[in-house]
């Protein structure tokens, strides 16, 4: 007796993603903990606002204001909770890689779509900060869903897609271009999607400043673009991000003459160079979107190469990455260094006046 319909049973390589994806998600709601990061803060502001208040006009916010509105909607409907609140990257990152297997398989193949989530999870970028509340992962969620979506024709869908994942994070506004080429490439409509994108974007835009006023667009368009730069990070570029066999997934497309390939291998880094002159602060999680698309060429290229060296050079390129960060994905995944935040927390409840803890409230 048929329990699922065809289209819904899974093959080999789909039941290998999917079990690796439950794995990590379960070891991760097993051991939710606080971690050393902006995430802490993101959390309050949303809390905040599920209380009522308004960011931009009661606070200060430097993002576009979704993510504080998706973590108060989870707040508003499981309580204020750490396990609520991470509940958003775990899933957003989750799809985002179920999303990065469509669209691969789409565009490319079976193997490419396999290989490129595979490795997508083996990054330490997604081992690390998966569970991480950055605003970053439901961004890319909805940047990849739009992708998907524009890919099956569905215009409008798409376009409101993509305007949720700007103004989650205006970061996703930087692979507009990408989207265009792999439409024109594909034969898709990318004008009617282009028009779309800007119009319902442009409707999202006038809706915030007629609510918040300029304070919206002096807290988040101007911050981002005329506050001063900060390049100390750039010699201390992980690794990771640039290098993750684009090199090679590159070379292999320019070799075969593959268009797609060498667009998600060599569009990245320009992103990257984008971020680096122009960012006000760079940030670790900023190059997740571009690792992404990294992945996506490297999976196609693993098809593409048919030589079982050069996959197995993809494939230490990837251990190597995880060794060499095994550091950050401790100091973020460990639940040990947690401890530090319960002590602070339980050294103010024990030496803080009742006066002092009233007027920080």
């Amino acid at each position: 007796m048929k329990i699922l319909p065809n289209k819904l049973k899974l093959n080999k390589k789909q039941i290998a993603v999917a079990l690796s994806l439950i794995a990590i998600l379960l070891l991760k709601l097993a051991s939710i903990h606080p971690s050393f990061s902006d995430e802490n803060l993101y959390y309050a502001m949303g809390k905040i606002v599920s209380e009522g208040q308004r960011p931009y006009l009661d606070f200060n916010f430097v993002h576009p204001p979704l993510q504080l509105y998706f973590i108060a909607t989870v707040f508003k409907i499981f309580g204020s909770t750490l396990t609520a609140a991470k509940l958003l990257p775990l899933l957003a990152s989750t799809i985002t890689v179920v999303l990065i297997y469509l669209i691969s398989r789409k565009i490319f193949d079976e193997k490419s779509a396999f290989f490129s989530s595979m490795l997508f999870i083996l990054t330490p970028a997604f081992l690390a900060f998966s569970d991480q509340g950055y605003g970053i992962w439901e961004s890319l969620l909805f940047l990849y869903l739009s992708l998907y979506l524009v890919l099956k024709q569905k215009y409008e869908l798409s376009a409101i897609s993509f305007s949720i994942a700007i103004f989650t994070r205006y970061l996703s506004i930087l692979f507009f271009p990408l989207m265009l080429l792999v439409l024109y490439q594909q034969k898709i409509k990318w004008k009617r999607f282009a028009l779309l994108s800007a119009a319902i974007s442009a409707i999202f835009f006038v809706a915030f400043y007629l609510i918040y006023g300029f304070n919206f667009i002096d807290q988040t368009v101007y911050f981002q673009i005329f506050a001063k730069t900060n390049l100390s990070i750039l010699p201390k570029l992980p690794l990771q991000y640039l290098g993750f066999g684009f090199l090679i997934s590159l070379a292999i497309g320019v070799s075969k003459k593959d268009k797609l390939t060498i667009l998600f291998s060599a569009y990245p880094l320009f992103i990257d160079a984008l971020i680096f002159s122009g960012f006000t602060v760079i940030i670790y999680h900023y190059f997740l979107i571009s690792l992404s698309f990294i992945m996506l060429a490297v999976g196609g290229a693993f098809t593409l190469a048919g030589d079982k060296l050069v996959k197995a050079g993809i494939i230490g390129i990837v251990l190597v990455s995880i060794y060499h960060n095994y550091s950050t994905i401790d100091y973020y995944q460990n639940p040990v260094y947690a401890n530090r935040f319960y002590e602070i927390a339980n050294y103010v409840a024990a030496n803080a006046t009742t006066l002092t803890l009233s007027s920080a409230t």
